[in-house]
This record gives C-alpha cells, sequence and structure tokens, in this order.
C-alpha cells in the first residue's frame, strides 16, 4: 500500500488466496478484506505497533471476495525511505487454514471423547477447576452405568459404543445450559452442576437423570434396551476443595449407590473414605481368595412346611481372610462384579457345590436340590453353558439336582439372548428359579 494505506500493488498469490483480482483492488483500502471478527481495539494495537515499531505480526482473520472467512498468517512491515519518512506499507500473508483445521482436530483430540464428543477427563479437570475459581457451590455428579460390562459381553462392544452415544445426546438434553457433562471412560460420566441454591434443583436434576435411564434404549438390529446407573455425589466446598478430591469423593459415594442396590444415589460423607481404602484392600486380597483357599460354601436349608421336610439346600459362599476376618458377601460380592473376579468365583461355588451335592449323594444323605446363586455376568459369557456341562461331568452330579437362582437384570439387558440361554440349561434338566 502506500503511506495512506491505499492498496497500490498485489501479486498473483493475493488474487489466488483472496478471488480478488488486481483490478478490483488497487487504490481502496485494505478493510474490504476485513470479516468483522475483529474489533477495533485490534486495529488500532496494529497501527500502533507499526508506528512504534515498523512492523506488526499476527493472525487474521478475513474475508474473500465470495464471502467465506479464513485465517491468515501476515507480516506488515513499513518502508521508509532515506530521510526516515513513510514511503509504503508491505503485507506479505499465506492462508492457514489447513493448519488451523489440523489444530483444532488436535485440540479436539485431546480434550474430547471422540464416541460421545463430551468433554473428557482432561477437559472435565479443567472445567472444575474453573468453577473452583468462582468460589460458588456446584455438584459434583459421578455416574456408572449399572451391568454395563454384561451389555458389552453379551451385544457387542458396537451396541456398546451406540449406547454410550445415545446416552450422551439424552443427558445433554435435560441439563441447563451451565452444567457440563463429560465421558471420563468406559462407561464412566461426570456432570458439573452449578447454580445449587438449596437442595430442590439438586433433586429435580437427580429425578431428570434418573428418568433418561428409565426410557428404553432403542439399538441397531437389537430389541430396546432398558439399563439403569448408580450416582454418587460430592458437593464444593464441603466434600472437596480440589479437583481430584471432589472427582475421588464423588466416586466414592458412586460405590456406595451400587451397594445399596444400584439405580439411585448416594451423596458423600466422610466416613466413607475409610470405606474406600477397605475397598481397595478387599479387591486386592480378592485376587488370592481363590488360590488360598480362603472361600467356603455355607448350605443353608430351605424347608417345605407342609411336608416338614428339606426338600433343597442354598450354596452360600463365604470368604474367611486371615486379617479382615469374615467379609460379607455384600462387601465382596459387588467388587467381584465390578472387577470381573465374579467368573472364577462363581465357577468354583459351582464346581464345590456339585462336588458336594455328589459326596452327600454317596452318603445316602437326603437333601433334596442344591441351589447357586448365579450372576448376570456369568451367564453372559458364551462358555457358560459349556463349563457347567464340564462341572456336572467331572463331578458326576446330576443336573436334575441342580437349581440356578438368577436375577432379573440378567433378563433385560438381551432378552433374546436371556431366553436362549435358559432353554439350554432347563433342556439339561437344571431348574431355574
Amino acid at each position: 500500500t502506500d503511506s495512506n494505506a491505499n492498496i497500490i500493488d498485489v501479486n498473483n498469490a493475493f488474487s489466488q488466496i483472496t478471488g480478488f483480482s488486481a483490478e478490483e483492488v488497487i487504490g481502496k483500502n485494505p478493510n474490504i478484506l476485513r470479516s468483522g471478527h475483529h474489533d477495533d481495539a485490534f486495529y488500532q494495537q496494529l497501527w500502533q505497533q507499526l508506528e512504534t515499531k515498523g512492523q506488526w505480526k499476527g493472525e487474521f482473520i478475513n474475508r474473500k471476495r465470495d464471502g467465506s472467512i479464513y485465517p491468515q498468517l501476515a507480516t506488515i512491515s513499513a518502508v521508509m525511505d532515506d530521510k526516515n519518512h513513510l514511503i509504503n506499507y508491505i503485507c506479505v500473508f499465506e492462508d492457514i487454514s489447513v493448519r488451523k483445521a489440523h489444530e483444532e482436530k488436535l485440540q479436539r483430540m485431546a480434550f474430547y471423547d471422540p464416541l460421545t464428543n463430551l468433554p473428557n477427563r482432561t477437559h472435565l479437570i479443567s472445567l472444575l477447576e474453573q468453577h473452583i475459581e468462582m468460589e460458588q457451590p456446584f455438584a459434583t455428579l459421578f455416574l456408572d452405568i449399572d451391568h454395563f460390562k454384561h451389555i458389552n459381553d453379551s451385544m457387542g462392544h458396537f451396541c456398546g459404543d451406540q449406547l454410550l452415544s445415545k446416552l450422551a445426546v439424552r443427558l445433554q438434553d435435560i441439563l441447563h445450559l451451565n452444567a457440563n457433562v463429560a465421558r471420563i471412560g468406559g462407561d464412566e460420566f461426570v456432570i458439573v452442576l452449578p447454580d445449587i441454591d438449596g437442595d430442590s434443583p439438586l433433586l429435580e436434576t437427580l429425578s431428570s437423570i434418573l428418568g433418561v435411564f428409565r426410557r428404553p434404549f432403542d439399538l441397531a438390529n437389537h430389541d430396546s434396551l432398558r439399563i439403569s446407573t448408580s450416582i454418587g455425589i460430592a458437593l464444593y466446598p464441603n466434600d472437596g476443595q480440589d479437583s481430584e478430591t471432589l472427582l475421588k469423593n464423588a466416586d466414592t459415594a458412586m460405590y456406595l449407590a451400587k451397594k445399596n442396590g444400584r439405580n439411585g444415589y448416594a451423596f458423600y460423607s466422610p466416613d466413607l473414605t475409610d470405606k474406600s481404602v477397605s475397598h481397595v484392600r478387599i479387591q486386592s486380597a480378592l485376587h488370592e481368595a481363590i488360590e488360598k483357599e480362603q472361600l467356603h460354601l455355607v448350605y443353608q436349608p430351605q424347608y417345605n412346611l407342609a411336608q416338614n421336610a428339606i426338600i433343597g439346600v442354598e450354596a452360600l459362599v463365604r470368604w474367611e481372610h486371615p486379617e479382615f476376618g469374615l467379609v460379607p458377601p455384600a462387601d465382596f460380592i459387588p467388587i467381584a462384579e465390578k472387577t470381573g473376579l465374579i467368573q472364577s468365583i462363581g465357577e468354583w461355588v459351582l464346581k464345590d457345590a456339585c462336588l458336594q451335592g455328589t459326596d452327600w449323594l454317596a452318603r445316602g444323605v437326603q437333601f433334596g436340590k442344591i441351589a447357586v446363586n448365579v450372576s448376570a455376568l456369568q451367564l453372559q459369557q458364551s462358555r457358560f453353558i459349556n463349563k457347567l456341562k464340564a462341572i456336572l461331568r467331572e463331578t458326576g452330579f446330576p443336573a436334575h439336582r441342580l437349581e440356578l437362582e438368577i436375577t432379573e437384570s440378567f433378563l433385560l439387558i438381551d432378552p433374546k439372548l436371556s431366553i436362549a440361554s435358559l432353554n439350554q440349561l432347563c433342556e439339561l434338566g437344571i431348574e431355574i428359579s
């Protein structure tokens, strides 16, 4: 441009990038390229730097002839004569659209979950820290889908991914604009809920979230699926004053919600931290429970009052740990299900119960049938039926003497697969209850 910033010449690259020919722009001010993305203060700072330093470097968002906008990296230099008088301005720039798109993609990969397009753990930590800086009360909600592993195991990861994507959309739809929802891994979601003056807004949101799970999810090539969630809640500032503590305490409360029967929520309280430490220790010790022969079965008689006779016994697993003592099933069975250890524990229970039954039969003990609780996780395994057949064959225990107690959650996961599995069990002569 000349000293008055009117364009006096452009090269071919200018025309290729902007779409303007030289004839269309010569004699005009470069503001014809403005996109409106920069305010007056931006241009004032640019001109001030040119006057004081003779050069400006930075990025523009400019407009092309067809109206589309694009980012450019530019260097504007003032050209002076021998007497240090301004003669011209020269601007050298390049279109950085491709580079910007690549940067945005990398940014999204770094801070967003690719499956659900929700913020990931890294982004969530940043959001939590922003809320903490505001020093206003907010709630951190930790959501874990109940029995999600059953779905992946029985229906496949494709269906599991569909479910997670649909759930992400539903959660976003019910939350107000100031709330944030993130997926931090697997089937775990975290919601940051500000503006919780009093209990009512929080309780209303919790009710809405549980309502999301009550509606069935339609998945490709499958019947509609019903699921539930367990939610743990930690409140700022009482339950933690940094992001790590809030997440940890909300997670701890979530495990309490699962222990209380799932499909609900629980608030964090300080005494839960001690329970959380105990939870971790139990989980670690549970890996060795079978190997070290710490598990044993007790048998609870089942009476028929009309006949005044025992018609069966129920096999109940007990864990006697050298340090913890007798660990209640309510404490270790949920952990076994969460970690996948329920498979090996369940297989051991079935085999030990069948061995005991065979021994009783050999000694002429009258016991009717042996009832064994079977986890839905076990039943969802494709090899469960074959493993059960092998146990019956190895122990010599008659199938018609075995009764399997199954929870309703098994039937809700994949009704068609569930019915097929139950039919196979019935064909073996096994009673289902």
